[in-house]
């Protein structure tokens, strides 16, 4: 028995799996082991992985299995989705040594009602790569005997049983969804199918026993298309629960039938251990892929090209050293006073900000035949506004939608963007109506935006676009020119990506900064956003009154010190008034308050926004009943003294590293927001700490603990430090030299800090 399997079988897992580092002799007995473990269960076995015998996320009913979705080729008819291992009826399996692993053959028979009966051979190459922690590396294909039938998606699934203890799942949306009790929480007939949305190319399966599985691509630029799914279901007499997830490679040229299908990257499937006490499964996760991508993802092209954040040198120091956002919903309503942008130079001053951005929606001359959807030009009093706020230190940003254009736009037929539309495979264009969807790999429309950046960097002083639908990226698209791939390809990602670049590269034509923004969270394109990433997430929830779904930072914890994150409250803002009934329930309550709170310890920028700006008053001058004024006031001072913290922990906050939480306990309180399902409104309550709080840690190695209090209160938060990983005892806040010492018997630091305020803690001693 080795080192590893010796341990746990005895049940001893004091020693994490990542510590154990066998001598040479022993890691080639391990690697021989493992191989011939694999080997000796093959035929009892569902996977092409050795079924360990410990550890309940390790421990799966079924998979590693090859996964594949076939469909009639010729219209996409009829999907069906197969499973190919040596628990398919009839199967036949084939191993042998290749290529320094071993390849499975698989063999069999398959069928659906809409494809009827077809044969199908899948192999998968699999290689173990190291043993601290384990890992594994597959490769897949499939072939199938009819020339009618296509594969359009291709992957690895695995199959988990309810254990004893809780077990959870990592999605990777946002910042990242963690859905505990996965057998429960994600309704049986309804599975979470991150679509085209998915944020990483990563996701983690975690048990209460601390064994943990991480499954991600090995695709550097990140662009390779995947869509991971999560079901539900009731299996075997008697019914057991279990989940299954499978990650696929979306692939192109699902209208050719008679291809041999095969993943489009390696695949990597890690079993790690992390101790349940100290930190929570996805923390783990995160810091394995994040150490894989520093160690080969940061080449030319490549998810970290530019390097970390504060010596990237495509962000201007002004967006590296933002402090304040400002989302405004410029141009909704007829404006009432003069030169309404302009009172943001008044809430600049109150909230004693810095660097501030203002992004402005429906900012263009809408009027004008030229400001139709694809072109973006402002109106002449807009122009002066923006030129001027630019001079007081308020850079702006506009929406746009790149991958989106009018067709009675003139630039739509003057550029010959007519021939550049995305189309359905019957020829129909994607979006009826004046709008249509752009086939993203086009130069003419890569020309038409590096032009439209020139130009305001020269005219009209505006810093850069927010550009709205990345995920168009994964929209099939039936219309390329000859030669290019058709469906879902890489190509429109790489397109989706060099708008940005285009963008940018206009306005440096003219010696200007410009920054870009885009929608939600997405790793492909942290080397083109160097406005940072939307990694929103600290609300989270996918079903209706489902409180074990949530919102962890997880995309935070792997990015972090790499790119900026916006905005520190998802809402975006007061403005979410505008288009969300009561979205804040009783503003006496303080939700908005303390989501920002929570949102700025997980390295957001804080934010703001005037909902009533065309009126030209701010937040403290609005006619207000006075509880309801009291609300606003109290988010203002909130949100300044945010911005003040920001500033004085930038080292740690924003260019450091995000940490382990060491909160463990302290004042809890019920958050009540409005949240969507089924384009219905609800409440929907959310169970949080009063004082949130995250560890830090700087460049130089130094840590620091953030601490924010959303509410009006005074509240308490307990803190362990031993779960970042330091034994002094004893926490110092910064600005006040006041000490907060463990208690001698439990080694909890309890710290309290008032409402509407925060605390930066550093540890006694140093570090």
């Amino acid at each position: 028995m080795s080192l590893v399997s010796s341990r746990l079988a005895r049940g001893s897992l004091s020693t994490p799996l990542s510590s154990i580092r066998p001598t040479r002799r022993l890691r080639g007995t391990l690697a021989a082991l493992l191989t011939a473990t694999a080997v000796s269960l093959a035929p009892a076995g569902a996977q092409c992985l050795p079924r360990l015998p410990f550890g309940d996320a390790w421990r799966s009913l079924r998979g590693p299995s090859l996964s594949f979705t076939a469909l009639v080729a010729a219209d996409g008819t009829s999907e069906a989705r197969f499973v190919l291992d040596q628990d398919t009826p009839g199967v036949r399996t084939r191993i042998r040594f290749s290529r320094g692993g071993l390849r499975f053959t698989f063999e069999a028979t398959l069928s659906s009602p809409g494809l009827g009966s077809f044969d199908a051979t899948g192999e998968v190459d699999v290689c173990c790569l190291q043993t601290a922690p384990l890992s594994w590396d597959l490769d897949g294909r499939v072939t199938l005997s009819r020339q009618d039938l296509a594969v359009s998606r291709i992957g690895f699934e695995v199959t988990h049983k309810d254990e004893p203890g809780e077990q959870a799942w990592l999605v990777p949306v946002f910042s990242g969804g963690e859905f505990v009790e996965p057998f429960d929480s994600i309704p049986v007939g309804d599975p979470v199918d991150t679509g085209i949305g998915n944020s990483m190319q990563c996701t983690a399966y975690y048990s209460a026993d601390g064994s943990g599985l991480l499954m991600y691509a090995l695709d550097p630029r990140g662009t390779i298309p995947k869509r991971f799914t999560y079901a539900s279901g009731r299996e075997g007499n008697p019914e057991i629960k279990t989940i299954r997830a499978t990650m696929d490679y979306v692939l192109p040229n699902a209208n050719v039938g008679g291809q041999t299908a095969e993943t489009l990257s390696k695949t990597r499937i890690v079993y790690y251990y992390s101790c349940p006490d100290v930190a929570p499964g996805w923390y783990e996760a995160a810091k394995i892929y994040r150490h894989w991508l520093r160690c080969n993802a940061t080449g030319c092209g490549q998810i970290l090209e530019q390097g970390r954040l504060e010596t990237r040198t495509d962000t201007p120091d002004w967006m590296r050293n933002i402090d304040l956002l400002i989302n405004e919903q410029y141009g909704w309503y007829p404006a009432i006073a003069q030169d309404q942008l302009l009172n943001l130079v008044r809430l600049k001053a109150d909230l004693q900000a810095t660097n501030v951005v203002t992004a402005l929606f429906f900012w263009w001359d809408r009027a004008s035949p030229l400001g139709l959807a694809g072109s973006y030009y402002p109106l002449p009093g807009t122009v002066n506004q923006v030129s001027l706020l630019k001079t007081l230190g308020i850079h702006t940003i506009g929406y746009t939608n790149p991958g989106v254009f009018d067709t009675n736009n003139p630039f739509f037929l003057a550029k010959s963007l007519d021939t550049e539309i995305s189309e359905t495979r019957t020829g129909a264009p994607l979006f009826l109506g004046p709008e249509v969807s752009m086939d993203l790999t086009s130069t003419k429309l890569a020309d038409h935006w590096q032009d439209i950046a020139a130009y305001h960097a020269t005219s009209s002083s505006m810093s850069g676009f927010f550009c709205d639908a990345p995920a168009q990226a994964g929209i099939p698209d039936w219309k390329r020119p000859t030669g290019q791939n058709v469906g879902v390809t890489e190509e429109a990602y790489l397109g989706y990506k060099d708008l940005l670049a285009r963008m940018q590269a206009g306005a440096r034509s003219a010696n200007k900064d410009f920054v870009n923004s885009h929608e939600a969270a997405f790793e492909w394109l942290i080397p083109v956003a160097n406005f940072g990433q939307g990694a929103v997430g600290v609300i989270g929830r996918a079903y209706k009154d489902e409180a074990r779904t949530r919102g962890v930072p997880f995309f935070q914890t792997v990015y972090s010190g790499y790119t900026l994150f916006w905005p520190a409250e998802e809402g975006l803002g007061w403005q979410t008034i505008l288009f969300t009934p009561d979205p804040f329930g009783d503003l006496t309550k303080n939700a908005i308050s303390r989501l920002m709170a929570e949102g700025v310890t997980w390295g957001g920028i804080p934010n703001h926004s005037e909902f009533v700006l065309y009126t030209g008053l701010i937040y403290n001058e609005l006619p207000l009943p006075p509880p309801i004024l009291a609300a606003f006031v109290h988010h203002g001072n909130l949100t300044r003294n945010c911005i003040a913290l920001r500033q004085r922990a930038r080292p740690w906050l924003v260019f450091g590293e995000l940490l382990n939480s060491p909160a463990v306990g302290g004042d809890m309180v019920d958050v009540i927001v409005k949240r969507p399902f089924d384009n219905i409104f609800y409440d929907q309550t959310f169970e949080k700490f009063a004082v949130p709080t995250q560890a830090w840690r700087a460049k130089d190695g130094s840590i620091r603990v953030i601490s924010i209090n959303g509410g009006t209160s005074a509240a308490n938060v307990e803190l362990d430090l031993r779960r970042i990983g330091l034994r002094t005892r004893t926490l110092v806040d910064v600005d006040t030299n006041e000490e907060f010492t463990a208690d001698r018997r439990t080694g909890i630091i309890t710290v309290t800090v008032q409402g509407g305020a925060g605390r930066i803690l550093a540890p006694a001693g140093g570090c």
